[in-house]
């Protein structure tokens, strides 16, 4: 259509030079060809430019939030009651030391790079290999999806419609994710605010609610029973699922201001750790260390026991839908990113079109990821941290090695050129 436009102006201001070509001269003639011509790419390019994605802070913020929080706020309080019993709400504070400089290292590969992620692994890699580090990396967020599909379709089945077959729960979701994505990520940023709004809300209302009515302070004691061991692995598993603010690396590019990033990275890492650290203790004060650390659905498990003066009750299909909205939210950016990065390697127009295109391998790769809950519990201890660890950790410290040895040669080169 962009051609097509162009084309039109073009042959419009080729007929007005052959109108007032008796006119004017010869030489005068060209010259306003020349001008108009001009000016109709300007406008053109200008027009493209206004399609570029824009999203406010607080759209970055809820990004942010929904793609960190919602599945550790089922999984991380059984995860760390098997490290560390009655003292598992510890690691999730301690995690902001490490997370803080993680964050660092986010905002110093941000404000170093001219392009948003995966173009900034061509910039500073060089095209073939960040051209196929790339693609490794749309895999790896496809696999997360799925992954995120995947246990979505677990929990449904196992606490909400038991007996539902898993094609059913995955294959309504996808359409819905597929319809998300093309509808871009400007709709989806809008529908992330409300997302955050209703989902941080009620579950800090919840938690306060079943904290003064089933919970007991005793259930924390002793602090002093502590295996440091397992603490330092506790912590690393919160730390891993923070380094998924790593999608800031695409999504920074398009607020207003680049300077800000660091300060909502910030933000969304100390709403993770509230609404966690306060998951954690909750479920710690109702059950206690050791029965938190057998329930596969800790955090489910204690909702259902909300009762307000035998009047309010059965909230948890309230819990559920807002907790269906930040999974819908989690697994459409993360697949968004998977889309995007392929637009980026392989030079296609749009990313919208690879949502359907990738939509068979999503599925497939949630029905074959895990032959039970068990097995899914299994991966969510150990494969996903490792791949958090390798790609949003590792190569992000060793890319910004990168930058800082390049800069290094960059100055020294010019000092010496200069004397």
């Amino acid at each position: 259509m962009e051609r097509w436009d162009s084309q039109n102006s073009w042959d419009a201001c080729w007929v007005r030079g052959l109108r007032d070509s008796s006119k004017l001269s010869i030489n005068d003639s060209i010259l306003e060809l020349g001008r108009q011509r001009i000016t109709s790419t300007v406008l053109s390019v200008m027009g493209r430019s206004s399609r570029v994605i824009k999203i406010s802070n607080f759209q970055l913020y809820s990004i942010l939030v929904v793609f960190i929080t919602p599945l550790a706020f089922l999984e991380i309080p059984g995860i760390l009651a098997r490290f560390l019993q009655q003292n598992a709400w510890m690691p999730v504070f301690l995690a902001i030391i490490p997370a803080y400089f993680l964050i660092l290292i986010y905002n110093y590969i941000l404000q170093h790079s001219q392009h948003p992620f995966p173009h900034l692994l061509m910039e500073h890699l060089g095209q073939p290999v960040g051209r196929i580090l790339g693609l490794i990396y749309s895999l790896v967020f496809l696999l997360l999806s799925s992954y995120s599909l995947r246990y979505f379709t677990d929990f449904m089945e196992n606490n909400v419609l038991p007996g539902t077959p898993i094609s059913i729960h995955i294959g309504v979701l996808i359409v819905a994710l597929v319809l998300g994505i093309r509808a871009g990520i400007g709709n989806l940023a809008r529908l992330m605010e409300i997302v955050v709004i209703c989902g941080v809300s009620f579950s800090l209302m919840t938690l306060l609610i079943i904290m003064a009515q089933q919970g007991e302070i005793e259930r924390l004691l002793p602090l002093s029973n502590l295996n440091y061991n397992n603490l330092a692995l506790a912590t690393g598993s919160n730390l891993a699922i923070i380094s998924r603010l790593f999608v800031v690396l695409t999504f920074g590019f398009w607020c207003g201001n680049k300077n800000e990033v660091a300060a909502v990275m910030n933000k969304a890492m100390l709403t993770y750790v509230l609404i966690i650290g306060l998951t954690t203790l909750s479920v710690l004060m109702v059950f206690g260390g050791t029965i938190t650390s057998i329930l596969t659905f800790p955090t489910f498990s204690m909702v259902t026991l909300i009762n307000i003066s035998n009047f309010i009750q059965n909230i948890d299909i309230i819990f559920i839908g807002i907790w269906i909205l930040g999974i819908y939210g989690l697994t459409a950016v993360g697949w968004f990113m998977a889309c995007y990065t392929l637009q980026i390697v392989f030079n296609l127009h749009d990313y919208r079109f690879l949502g359907a295109a990738t939509a068979l391998l999503v599925g497939i790769v949630s029905i074959l990821i895990s032959a039970n809950i068990l097995e899914l519990l299994r991966v969510t201890q150990v494969i996903i941290p490792i791949l958090y660890a390798v790609f949003f950790i590792t190569i992000p410290i060793l890319l910004i090695l990168l930058i800082f040895i390049k800069a290094i040669r960059y100055r020294s080169s010019t000092e010496h050129n200069m004397n």
